[in-house]
């Protein structure tokens, strides 16, 4: 997507996980963005990489606000250490629940595990 003569920024919506909210991202500086695309942003849990899944056309959401900035497109080996990742954080749940389990702690239920 372009910028327009307006100098709009580029506004993206980016997911973090299969079925999370998205959330806008300025990604101007990146060239022809599309659906699908992996990108790395700095969020206020760090980095992260997340899906691109929405590029916004409304122009009073484009100028309505500044836009925390897409750093780049995620690398093939940024896309390994997030599969990585979510083996190491699968396996976490799983022992936490087997602890949960053994110590008979009824007043807990874990649901989901993430290492960003």
């Amino acid at each position: 997507m372009k910028n327009t003569s307006e100098n709009l920024p580029v506004v993206v919506g980016i997911r973090f996980s299969p079925i999370g909210k998205s959330y806008y991202f300025d990604a101007s500086k990146i060239k022809d963005v599309k659906l699908g695309d992996n990108l790395i942003v700095e969020t206020s849990r760090g980095w992260q990489l997340g899906q691109l899944v929405q590029i916004v056309e409304d122009r009073e959401v484009r100028k309505k606000m500044r836009y925390k900035p897409v750093d780049r497109l995620a690398t093939p080996e940024d896309i390994r250490k997030k599969k990585t990742l979510d083996v190491k954080a699968s396996e976490a749940l799983e022992y936490i629940r087997e602890i949960i389990v053994a110590k008979k702690i009824k007043s807990a239920k874990v649901v989901s595990a993430e290492i960003s």
